[in-house]
């Protein structure tokens, strides 16, 4: 896919109102996706995952789950948390599955 630029050259986006913002540093705990031992209505191994906005699916290989700061939990793509995130103290899945069982 690729990008379209819609900026002329020597336009910047802050010329048309936007800011810049930089993510605080703050720690997240994470886990990877527990596949759901009931149905959960997809036909794959998945998680449901209620968040404040609404009910989400989390896939294994796919997405981990994030513990916010207000103890709200939410998926988030695999590719998109290593954009985002440096590993602190790496996940254990093996203790976490068993621990949600």
């Amino acid at each position: 896919m690729s990008k379209i630029n819609l900026l002329k050259e020597g336009e910047k986006l802050t010329d048309f109102g936007w800011g810049i913002a930089r993510k605080k540093p703050v720690e997240v705990h994470y886990r990877e996706v527990i596949p759901d031992a009931w149905d959960n209505g997809v036909d794959v191994p998945s998680e449901v995952i209620f968040t404040r906005e609404g009910t989400i699916v989390g896939f294994p290989d796919e997405d981990y789950v994030i513990l916010g700061i207000d103890g709200e939990r939410y998926p988030i793509k695999k590719d998109i948390f290593y954009r985002s995130y440096d590993i602190v103290i790496s996940c254990d899945s093996s203790v976490s599955k068993e621990i949600e069982r």
